[in-house]
């Protein structure tokens, strides 16, 4: 019986297969399948996954009241200072300490022990890409609430743990030290 079913599946086979090939480039009705085409989607359904992730972010920003406070950083993330000082802006390759909450726009905290308290160095530990720049926009004794864009954080992907794909996250920061 297997080696009816194994002969019957390479019969199907080898009248299917030489009718794939060639068909790179040729059309099936309108739409073209040559490699541009297939690229042009992508980048397009790749927009139009941005706009909707900008929509969400800026719903939520409006929502809560935040329009007025909420900065852009130029990065699609935004920053608001919750305690502002006249302490000078962390740079690139400082060491910083900082306390760091986080969650998803649905109000699920995420990485509750592990975001607590942070060291890094601006622009060389690894972590989310935003932050640095968000932490830059800081000095020492400011509090902020940054929303950063999926790109930005976790990745478009999210983690598969905790940060599912295409999650924007809003993080509270505050600046504990400065070196």
């Amino acid at each position: 019986m297997f080696r009816s079913i194994v002969w019957i599946i390479g019969v199907v086979l080898m009248f299917v297969l030489p009718s794939c090939q060639g068909q790179q480039g040729k059309s099936r009705g309108d739409e073209s399948y040559d490699e541009e085409n297939v690229r042009e989607r992508m980048i397009e359904t790749n927009r139009r996954m941005l706009d909707q992730e900008r929509g969400w972010i800026n719903e939520y920003i409006n929502d809560r009241g935040w329009a007025d406070s909420m900065v852009s950083m130029g990065n699609g993330g935004y920053i608001q200072f919750l305690v502002q000082t006249d302490a000078e802006r962390i740079v690139s390759k400082q060491d910083v300490r900082f306390l760091c909450s986080a969650e998803l726009l649905d109000s699920t905290e995420i990485y509750v022990e592990e975001m607590a308290v942070r060291e890094w160095q601006i622009d060389r530990t690894d972590g989310e890409l935003g932050l640095h720049d968000a932490l830059k926009k800081m000095g020492k004794g400011e509090k902020a609430r940054v929303i950063l864009p999926s790109y930005q954080a976790f990745g478009l992907a999210g983690d598969l743990e905790e940060v599912p794909p295409r999650a924007p996250i809003l993080y509270t920061i505050e600046i504990i030290e400065v070196k």
